[in-house]
């Protein structure tokens, strides 16, 4: 581009959909706005907008910063990233202006949304569509203006960056090129937030401080992220068959907290691959403190890992390592992958289960039936067992389609060759019914809340406080009961015979049951 100035008198409108102004605006203004002028895709344009999570937030320093450069480079008193909403420009970001935005028929970044194409305009008063706005006729109004639309990643525009002189003049090429410049940075911005907003990052359920990665980081170091650990047990006997790690956090002015109040806040970047790793040593120590005492759990101890970690080549060796550290043998612990974000390298993911699998891990797929939403990307793994999501299993009883869906787990599990897990087994009548479709393991408040190691029955109490699973950033447990809690059977017994080699695991079923694949098949 060269250095000329560019100048559009007006914005293009041949096939652009109008709507007309609301009653209520000023004649004057209805009359020189005419009709509001609308994207093509306009209903598929403003979903987009909604799903970023940005209208009517606080403001933020990332996008002030972006608009005071767009102020000193192009010289005006200025700036403003705007949104375009159905009915209204929504100001994300304003530099040199007070209000947080203006009715959509008044709004001159809606024609530059409208057309998807940059606007500049030398004089606003002398084109006719905008001489008689009110922003235009104040005695202190705009005149200049160079807008540039902001193309999310739907390929339709949200709003504009734009820049606003009080006197007419003309924008040059330089001045153009870096204001465009910066509208790439806001989307970029606007990307990350609309990731962080679909990984769950801004749920009112969070605690503010999941939104600080500094914050978290100290968690982690200070050894505020800690394990508890609830029983998985044989639905026929009540006995104590293997435990899954869970991960709390012993926060220091909110107790004890769930999973929900702070997970999102770890999945966004690497901090899970480290509190991953210390879910794993909590287990591994304590699967070795009870074989000193000849407590064998067969099923292990499970341990919740994500497919973005697992696509990391080193995940698989880094977790045998810590097993041969801890003198264990595969066996001894169980990966529960979770679906969550959708994993771009399947086969990274089936590489590493698959080395896994050829030390004895046992690999399940959690949350099935209602995270594991692609089937044919589930079949694609080397599993060993499935786990049924605790929605459809506790709500089971007197919903036909539920009790349905868990049915159809089952089967497909017995089919596939794999165990089947339910969780979220909180009464008798559920147990029963799990019995009746041929399900033999399962978790829940029926049986036990999960608590930490020190407060598991005592025959798999650790004897070492090493060993408790407790943090030392406190053990207020407050936030981690139900408000009623279901009636719940006597204390748990685990099996207390030697555990079997891999080499011996069953590999057929007796009928109805479900059972793991051998390693390596």
């Amino acid at each position: 581009m060269s250095g000329r100035p560019l100048t559009v008198r007006a914005p293009p409108t041949a096939g652009i959909p109008v709507r007309r102004s609301p009653a209520d605006a000023p004649p004057g203004a209805q009359a020189a706005a005419g009709r509001v002028r609308l994207h093509r895709h306009e209903a598929d344009r403003v979903a987009s907008l909604h799903s970023y999570g940005v209208l009517d937030t606080a403001p933020a320093e990332c996008f002030d910063g972006l608009t005071r450069l767009a102020a000193q480079l192009c010289a005006t008193p200025i700036a403003v990233i705007s949104l375009i909403d159905t009915d209204r420009q929504w100001n994300l970001s304003g530099h040199g202006v007070h209000d947080t935005g203006v009715p959509r028929w008044e709004s001159v970044c809606s024609d530059a949304v409208a057309s998807g194409a940059p606007l500049i305009i030398t004089d606003l008063r002398v084109l006719p569509r905008y001489t008689d706005l009110p922003g235009v006729v104040a005695p202190d109004g705009i005149r200049a203006y160079a807008g540039i639309p902001l193309i999310g990643r739907d390929g339709l525009p949200l709003g504009a960056l734009c820049v606003i002189d009080r006197v007419p003049r003309v924008f040059t090429a330089p001045e153009l090129r870096g204001l465009r410049d910066l509208a790439d940075q806001v989307i970029h911005v606007l990307e990350l937030h609309r990731a962080d907003a679909q990984s769950g990052l801004h749920s009112p359920d969070l605690v503010p401080d999941v939104r600080e990665p500094t914050v978290l980081r100290k968690a982690l170091d200070d050894g505020e992220f800690t394990p508890y650990f609830q029983p998985l047990v044989d639905l026929h006997t009540g006995a104590t068959i293997g435990l899954e790690a869970l991960i709390r956090w012993a926060h220091p002015t909110h107790g004890m907290l769930p999973p929900a109040a702070f997970l999102a806040g770890l999945e966004t970047g690497t901090l899970a691959d480290w509190t991953s790793r210390v879910m794993l040593e909590a287990a591994c120590a304590l699967t070795v403190d009870l074989g000193t005492r000849g407590v064998v759990l067969p099923d292990g101890i499970a341990v919740n890992v994500s497919g973005r970690q697992l696509a990391n080549p080193r995940a698989a060796q880094a977790l045998l390592r810590m097993l041969d550290r801890h003198g264990l043998a595969g066996t001894a612990v169980t990966v529960e992958i979770t679906e969550g974000a959708e994993v771009a390298d399947l086969a990274a993911v089936r590489r590493g289960l698959w080395t896994l699998r050829g030390a004895g891990v046992r690999v399940v797929a959690d949350d099935f039936g209602v995270g594991w939403s692609n089937l044919t990307r589930l079949l694609q793994l080397p599993l060993t067992g499935l786990k049924i999501d605790k929605e459809l299993v506790t709500t089971m009883i007197g919903d036909p389609i539920r009790d349905h869906m868990v049915a159809s787990a089952v089967t497909l599990a017995a089919t596939m060759g794999l165990d089947v897990i339910a969780e979220g087994v909180e009464t008798a009548a559920v147990r029963d019914r799990l019995v009746d479709l041929g399900c033999h393991r399962g978790q829940g408040w029926y049986y036990s809340r999960a608590v930490p190691a020190a407060e598991l029955p005592p025959p798999l109490r650790p004897t070492s406080t090493s060993t408790a699973g407790t943090s030392t950033a406190g053990t207020n447990t407050a936030g981690t009961s139900p408000a009623a809690q279901p009636t719940r059977r006597p204390p748990l017994m685990p099996t207390a015979a030697p555990a079997p080699p891999a080499a011996t695991r069953r590999v057929t079923a007796e009928p109805g049951s479900c059972t793991g694949r051998p390693p390596g098949r």
